[in-house]
């Protein structure tokens, strides 16, 4: 194995004057924000690229194809030429990428680097990057500017479009996108608190969308599908068996559907567009799927059943540690974590086979959980609370700016937003946190 030279990328922030520490927490904010404006949302654009870069390698491992390192590289290069960027701004940016890339046009070819280098690196990149949170917060220390934190303790109200029963919200490509149940009704957001009205080609139970593959996929009860490349106009698509298409989930180049039921049927789709049913191990009213660590992982929605499957077409059963409503399933921070209605019981695997039971701080109906930024954060209908917790076993309580029926969260730019049936959104509060000295580097 050819021996890889060590690249080390020292990022220094910025240290404040003396002037500028004795500045009111509010009048640093505002400066702050009128500095940074400009270049929000290019910030948010090249750290979706930093993630596309990481998930393209760690894909090209399974997959043998550089072409999506490549296109990723073409997309980071045409954008450090924008001219919006300040001078100093795309020159340290241009360091970050040849760190991501220190190899050149070996890399990019993998000509002299191993596609199982490639993936090492970017294994060791990644946990890197999780320690600060997101690539975006990587983003802003290269630029020198504050981490953004979003500690989902504290969250704001926001409105939607319309009053239906917003079913799923995701994040992609820089946009928040929400589906309405029993409607035509879609909604997106930049920010996750100024929401504009889209339309879904058809008036169908809309109840779940992902995104994946450069597109916004949705399915609904019935045969209905749809799919976006810009999360605002929308094209049909059809699933292949009339279910009560629940839940889906993307992961390693597959979307997955799973229905209620009871009903043994799944689906799984390479491009979002067309689709294949697949069998479960069981007849269950699948409640909830998530992807994490190389495999799907979906839950019954009144029982002790589960299944995994490590390509999203073959399953094998597996067992949760007790019979309840488990309501919705997340993945984060090497952990698998379900909730379920009615209860204070939770559950949670390292494995996605093997479940251990664990406790929320309060039983009542459970039905939202989502992951981000290093936080589990789990929501209940018909209340105002909420919890949050760093490991997926140990919650603290917080609230919803108002009781609602919270039916799905998310998480994207460092933000956590849920939708609700109704108008009523909510997102999570923005702090700031002192730069740090962060380091890239690449490994023998």
């Amino acid at each position: 194995m050819k021996r890889i030279s060590l690249v080390v990328l020292l990022l220094t922030v910025l240290t404040s004057s003396s002037a500028s520490a004795a500045m009111s927490a509010k009048v640093a904010r505002d400066q702050y924000l009128r500095d940074v404006a400009p270049v929000n949302a290019h910030i948010a654009r090249f750290a979706a690229q930093v993630d596309a870069w990481t998930n393209a390698t760690t894909r090209a491992q399974t997959t043998k194809d550089a072409a999506p390192l490549i296109n990723v590289s073409r997309v980071l290069q045409h954008e450090l030429k924008d001219q919006a960027w300040p001078k100093k701004a795309r020159r340290d940016l241009r360091t970050l990428y040849n760190a991501l890339s220190p190899f050149e046009g070996d890399l990019m070819s993998l000509g002299s680097l191993s596609v199982f280098d490639a993936g090492h690196w970017v294994k060791r990149f990644t946990t890197d990057v999780a320690k600060i949170g997101s690539a975006t917060n990587l983003v802003r220390q290269v630029l020198g500017l504050p981490q953004r934190s979003y500690k989902p303790a504290t969250w704001a109200a926001a409105v939607l479009p319309a009053s239906v029963d917003w079913s799923s919200v995701v994040y992609g490509n820089c946009l928040f996108v929400a589906v309405g149940f029993n409607s035509t009704d879609a909604a997106y957001s930049t920010n996750g608190v100024t929401w504009t009205a889209a339309t879904l080609p058809s008036n169908s139970g809309w109840q779940s969308v992902v995104y994946g593959d450069g597109k916004f996929v949705a399915v609904a009860q019935g045969t209905a599908a749809a799919h976006s490349t810009n999360g605002i106009n929308w094209t049909t698509s059809t699933m292949p068996a009339r279910e009560t298409w629940y839940a889906a989930s993307y992961g390693n180049g597959v979307f997955v559907a799973v229905a209620q039921g009871p009903t043994s049927s799944a689906a799984y789709s390479t491009d979002g567009i067309h689709w294949t049913t697949s069998t479960l191990p069981s007849s269950e009213s699948w409640g909830s799927v998530a992807y994490g660590g190389g495999m799907f992982v979906t839950i019954g929605q009144s029982s002790a059943v589960a299944a995994f499957s490590y390509d999203g077409i073959h399953w094998t059963a597996s067992t949760m540690p007790s019979s309840q409503y488990w309501f919705a399933l997340t993945y984060g921070n090497g952990l698998f974590v379900a909730v379920g209605g009615n209860s204070n019981g939770t559950a949670y695997s390292t494995d996605g086979i093997n479940w251990t039971a664990g406790k929320l701080p309060s039983s009542t109906s459970w039905y939202v959980i989502t992951y981000g930024n290093g936080w589990f954060v789990a929501m209940t209908q018909g209340t105002a609370t909420a919890v949050y917790s760093k490991d997926g076993i140990n919650w603290t309580t917080a609230s919803m700016p108002s009781s609602q029926i919270w039916e799905f969260a998310t998480f994207g730019n460092d933000e956590f937003v849920a939708v609700s049936d109704g108008t009523a959104a909510a997102h999570s509060a923005l702090t700031f946190l002192k730069p740090t000295p962060f380091a890239v580097q690449s490994f023998l």
